[in-house]
């Protein structure tokens, strides 16, 4: 009768024991793993990857990771997507809408250098209908105050139609340093202790004492690069290439320019526009901007021939992908 038990109670035991590791088999094994999709969902953004995101012309928008700062992954749009004037002649005004400085008239006959208040700043940052951009300088880029590429009468870019509410969302709103022309320094300089020293030359030397210029502070959601930015973009060079931050249009863009040139083409470089003033008090009209040569050097503000390439920093906390793998040929997209 004992061996009978004894027999008994071993089977129990062992069928226990293999029940027990049959069901824990799925949680203990640590060679079971699962391997993503290509499509799995991301949340961060690496230099040299791309993106697209919205739309301009009805064409699809390029962008690319091109430097990584305090504010986030930098993106800027990889081709010059329209070409239109910084600002326009008029009367100009400052935020607060007390006059504009000026030196001659030189604003009032070829618009300002101001970042803050100037057209292009209010179209990028502008979700408004076609014909109600709010012009925060007074004088719109009509079609009486400029020959060619006027865009008073355009929705704002940010607009829907160019950029879904889910779109708009992943682009982050940023406090930027904004160099200031020594007529506007009185009025808005926050910082700094000298005008940007600046003679035109290579992306290299371009941002001389950028550090301790006088400066305001600007808030934007899309902006245009500034002298350091791009000489990051330069710096970057092994993984962005070695002239990626001189700009090439779309074709769309050539399309679209009332300006026509042989040399404005989507296969060659073109000038476009940076936020950085020309700070000499005499040239309160000035803009610098990279020429399709590479060189930095200055535009006057209501140049109707000079390219728009937009950037933004990435709001990583929103970003979600729904598809793509960042590289050119399939770029990240986002939900």
């Amino acid at each position: 009768m004992k061996r009978f038990y004894v027999i008994t109670l071993t089977i129990i035991l062992f069928t226990t024991v293999l029940t027990a590791c049959s069901s824990n088999k799925s949680v203990v094994n640590p060679t079971v793993s699962e391997t993503p999709s290509p499509t799995a969902q991301q949340s961060t953004i690496n230099i040299g990857d791309y993106l697209q995101m919205g739309k301009y012309y009805g064409e699809p928008i390029l962008w690319r990771c091109v430097d990584i700062d305090e504010n986030g992954p930098l993106m800027l749009a990889d081709k010059i997507l329209t070409i239109k004037p910084f600002d326009t002649k008029g009367n100009h005004k400052y935020v607060d809408g007390t006059a504009a400085a000026d030196i001659s008239g030189y604003r009032t006959s070829y618009g300002s250098n101001l970042w803050e208040t100037s057209n292009m700043r209010s179209w990028l940052n502008s979700t408004a209908t076609a014909g109600n951009v709010t012009w925060l300088d007074g004088c719109p880029p009509a079609k009486d105050k400029l020959k060619i590429n006027s865009y008073a009468t355009e929705k704002g870019f940010l607009a829907e139609g160019n950029f879904t509410i889910s779109e708009q969302n992943i682009i982050k709103s940023v406090t930027q340093k904004s160099l200031l022309n020594s007529v506007d320094v009185g009025k808005l300089s926050v910082g700094g202790s000298a005008i940007h020293i600046y003679d035109d030359s290579a992306v290299t030397t371009a941002v001389q004492n950028f550090d301790n210029s006088y400066y305001q502070n600007v808030v934007d959601k899309m902006f245009f690069l500034d002298v350091k930015q791009v000489l990051k973009i330069h710096q970057n060079r092994t993984t962005l290439g070695m002239d990626y931050y001189i700009g090439k249009p779309t074709q769309k863009a050539v399309e679209n320019s009332e300006y026509k040139n042989s040399e404005l083409s989507a296969n060659s470089y073109w000038h476009f526009l940076l936020r950085t003033p020309f700070t000499d008090s005499n040239d309160p009209i000035g803009i610098r901007g990279v020429h399709f040569n590479g060189t930095v050097i200055s535009y006057s503000a209501s140049n109707e021939y000079v390219g728009v390439r937009p950037a933004f920093y990435i709001n990583q906390s929103t970003l979600n992908f729904k598809a793509g793998n960042g590289t050119v040929e399939t770029p990240y997209e986002v939900k």
